[in-house]
């Protein structure tokens, strides 16, 4: 529901020298990523830089990231990674806009008549 309130359109690529692995978004704010990755990129590691590239309906970028904390691979060769970004000034006006959006569903709700 959140996704769909922001726009975003389930795609997230992570980028790491000349590789480039699909990823699914997890949890998100304006400084930090958690994802899972759906297959395994060799050099990525805590500590080691890459980035990221964001799909949502209104932007689609690119924002500089360093991994923080990585999961082991599991059988199906998946692991979470967790990462601090740069600044973005895209993923800040999408965030404010989903919390903006919010806010309005909630005076919507708050509107509506008992019964």
């Amino acid at each position: 529901a959140s996704a769909k309130v922001m726009r975003f359109n389930n795609y997230v690529e992570v980028v790491l020298g000349g590789s480039k692995v699909r990823a699914t978004l997890l949890n998100l704010s304006v400084r930090f990523l958690r994802l899972r990755l759906s297959m395994a990129l060799p050099a990525l590691a805590v500590g080691s830089a890459c980035s990221v590239r964001l799909y949502f309906q209104l932007y689609q970028f690119a924002v500089p990231a360093r991994v923080t904390a990585l999961s082991p691979y599991d059988a199906a060769g998946q692991c979470v990674a967790e990462m601090e970004i740069e600044f973005s000034p895209e993923l800040v006006e999408i965030v404010d806009d989903y919390y903006f959006r919010q806010s309005i569903q909630g005076r919507k709700a708050d509107a509506q008549p008992a019964r």
